[in-house]
């Protein structure tokens, strides 16, 4: 059994997915598997993990549900479904993950099984994507990743409470203790707040806040929104006005929410379609 399960989310990322999971190809940690969860790509993406499933060497499983819009929660509801190692780390498919990435995560997990732990996250311009090939992931250098990218994570530049500053792209946590709490709440299906809305349950829940500088990832892409114009997306707006007045800890989103088909790739050939 892995000790680390790493939660990919995706949805029509496909370039960005192959840099993603070249990256966690690199890891130095090798006790994970991967789960790519995606949310209905229609670019390519299922063809790809099919031939990418029998070609890597991480422990792997693919995930896809239907494409009914916004349904990241969702989607990470799925990966640890699926997942069998008793830490998750949550990744996005638009992250490059540096090589000590999960093994930082994995010291932080034997020293707090119960923390909430988070990592940096640098901003690589938009402009930049494209001279990111496979041998800089390879002979990573950080320096290279550091030149293209914004100099700082902005949650240094903006005045955020601290379950606030954990984003659902590079994070860490105990398993049991998430599915304890549900899980991400499924009523978040505009973009932003499901991620605020978990560690504040988790917080009244007594689990404690730790940042992980040596877990630090690239995004690609520097399309980080600025503070004063979150409101506008649905999701934000959800957890300010309801969600984060809630006392609920624990919603059962995992037991209650409506079945779905999930159609689920694993140990390489084998397919089902479940509905869960």
């Amino acid at each position: 059994m892995p000790h680390i399960s790493a939660i990919v989310a995706t949805y029509n990322r496909l370039n960005l997915l192959k840099l993603c999971l070249r990256a966690l190809e690199r890891q130095t940690f090798k006790n994970f598997e991967v789960i790519v969860v995606d949310d209905g790509s229609n670019d390519g993406t299922e063809d790809f993990m099919k031939d990418f499933l029998l070609n890597t060497s991480l422990r792997c499983i693919y995930c896809w549900q239907e494409d009914k819009g916004y349904r990241l929660a969702a989607a990470r509801n799925i990966g640890i479904k699926f997942s069998n190692g008793h830490f998750l780390v949550f990744l996005d498919a638009d992250m490059i993950a540096n090589p000590n990435l999960l093994y930082g995560y994995w010291k932080a997990f034997t020293q707090d099984p119960k923390g909430v732990f988070w990592g940096d996250i640098f901003y690589i311009r938009s402009e930049n994507i494209g001279k990111i090939e496979y041998n800089n992931i390879d002979t990573y250098n950080v320096d290279f990743f550091r030149s293209l990218s914004r100099a700082n994570d902005p949650r240094d530049e903006v005045n955020l409470p601290e379950y606030e500053k954990v984003w659902g792209g590079n994070f860490g946590i105990n398993k049991e203790i998430i599915t304890k709490i549900g899980g991400f709440d499924e009523d978040f299906k505009d973009w932003g707040g499901e991620d605020a809305d978990l560690v504040c349950r988790l917080v009244r829940l007594g689990c404690k806040i730790k940042r992980l500088h040596e877990c630090f990832a690239f995004h690609l892409g520097d399309n980080f929104q600025p503070v004063d114009t979150l409101w506008k997306f649905g999701g934000v707006r959800l957890f300010h006005k309801e969600k984060k007045h809630d006392p609920c800890i624990s919603r059962n989103i995992m037991n209650n929410k409506e079945k779905c088909i999930v159609k689920v790739i694993f140990d390489r050939s084998k397919y089902n379609n479940l509905l869960i």
